[in-house]
């Protein structure tokens, strides 16, 4: 999501981070394309906000871990659980020495 002015939409731009972080979207329905067509979706992202970021370390530490081991690294699969009112968050990569699973 870094700036590209060559891209046909270029919306969304962020700093970039090696390590990734996990994103909340807001939803609304009854919204309208820069056309102004109505689009016909409950799911219609209004607004994003960064939830849970890592952090990119300058050099490796002395495990290879090249991102923060107390922040997220590359989040991947994740998952709410409704019983345990609890979010779960895998990551996979290579940007720390062990992959972790967050609750």
């Amino acid at each position: 999501m870094l700036a590209d002015p060559i891209a046909p939409a270029d919306d969304i731009q962020l700093p970039k981070i090696c390590a990734g972080g996990v994103y909340e979207i807001s939803f609304q329905p009854n919204r309208k394309t820069t056309d102004s067509e109505k689009i016909n979706s409950h799911y219609v992202p209004v607004s994003m906000t960064g939830t849970l970021m890592g952090e990119d370390l300058a050099a490796p530490d002395a495990d290879g871990n090249t991102v923060n081991v107390d922040k997220i690294a590359n989040p991947d699969n994740v998952v709410f659980s409704e019983d345990m009112r609890t979010l779960f968050i895998a990551e996979d990569s290579d940007k720390h020495e062990n992959n972790y699973t967050l609750a």
